[in-house]
């Protein structure tokens, strides 16, 4: 008679750190099996190991993109490191999707204030809480979200501070995470500063790239009469739009709203399409600075009492920025609000992505996955 039995797996934590290995009891009636314990190597996925431990210098390294001079996109390098630990009050992220945009860009080229050689660029992620420090409670692993972390997101292992982290809704998946993610907080915000209204006319520049699109479609979503301004050629009217014209746009129309993510020499004509009131705001500089008169507009035409605002999310509280992310995720779970992922890049592939970038042909985001 063959002898039965029952195995048993036990999974430790130890310092909220998922232990890599299992306890095996084997418990057979007549002892018989004993002796097949020394051929038995189960590991946390139940895959065949040799018989030591893992020490934590074997983890798996983290890949990250590092830049250590400022330049195209062939200064982007791929790189290995230890996996960062998280301290008190931070979590660390498996992450899943990166979000790839003009701000990385203007990283890499050096002209974005307040970064030293070396860094790692990126700016928004989402993925799986893995491990948690000090002071975090320990049934965080595990969920899935979302961040904004300034720098460093292009990287395969990212530790943030718990609080900064916005739990997705299970509907959300982790690409349209970060298509939805800054490009809809910045859109909602000059809309909001805008304070656009329903029925008003709303023109959107830069309307193909990833905060002009969301910023169409939550225009609509407002009640604006909206009109697309790109030079990619792209069907915006299916994203909301009801009328769709080229980059520049010179002609007579006047709008109450113009949401300006990318500003440059055509700047100040855009100010002279407001109508009286009308409201303009820069959340971009996508096409550079703009002349430095454009504001002589505002003064020759003071009697239409025209306003030019810019808006960016460094100017918002934490608690401003989570509130608005957890609303356009519910727009987004809801169908409200479509991300849109123009294409998918590897980790070792980012400069391809920022090429594409430059080139001014994306609709929507570009998503790398590490």
């Amino acid at each position: 008679m063959v002898p039965s039995f029952r195995v048993m797996f036990v999974r430790f934590r130890v310092r909220n750190e998922p232990c890599r290995c299992q306890e095996v009891r084997l418990r057979a009636r007549r002892g018989a099996l004993a002796r097949a314990i020394d051929d038995l190597k189960i590991c946390l996925l139940g895959t065949q190991v040799n018989d030591e431990v893992p020490s934590p210098q074997q983890e798996t390294d983290m890949r990250h993109v590092r830049v250590t001079s400022f330049g195209g996109p062939d200064v982007l390098e791929l790189a290995e490191a230890a996996p960062p630990t998280p301290g008190p009050g931070q979590v660390s992220i498996a992450v899943a999707a990166i979000g790839i945009g003009l701000v990385d860009v203007l990283m890499r080229q050096g002209a974005f204030p307040g970064l030293s050689l070396p860094f790692t660029p990126g700016v928004e992620i989402a993925g799986t809480i893995e491990r948690v420090g000090a002071g975090v409670s320990a049934d965080l692993v595990g969920r899935r979200v979302y961040a904004i972390v300034g720098s460093g997101g292009y990287a395969s292992h990212v530790v943030v501070d718990a609080t900064s982290v916005i739990a997705l809704p299970r509907a959300v998946g982790f690409d349209a995470a970060v298509a939805t993610g800054v490009n809809a907080l910045v859109a909602m915000a000059a809309l909001q500063r805008a304070r656009v209204t329903d029925g008003e006319r709303v023109l959107v520049r830069g309307a193909s790239g990833g905060i002009g699109l969301m910023a169409v479609q939550l225009a609509r979503a407002l009640g604006g009469i909206v009109t697309a301004a790109s030079g990619a050629g792209h069907d915006l009217q299916k994203f909301g739009a009801h009328a769709v014209v080229g980059r520049s746009h010179h002609t007579d129309d006047t709008f109450d709203v113009v949401v300006d993510p990318v500003a440059g020499p055509d700047l100040p004509h855009f100010v002279e399409r407001l109508a009286p009131n009308g409201r303009l705001i820069v959340c971009g500089a996508a096409g550079g600075f703009p002349p430095a008169d454009f504001a002589a507009a505002l003064l020759t035409g003071f009697s239409r009492s025209r306003t030019i605002g810019t808006l960016s999310l460094d100017s918002l509280s934490r608690d401003e920025k989570a509130a608005m992310a957890q609303r356009v995720f519910a727009l987004a779970e809801q169908g409200r609000l479509t991300p849109v992922v123009h294409a998918r890049y590897a980790l070792d592939d980012i400069a391809s992505a920022h090429r594409a970038l430059e080139a001014g042909s994306v609709l929507g985001k570009l998503v790398a996955h590490p």
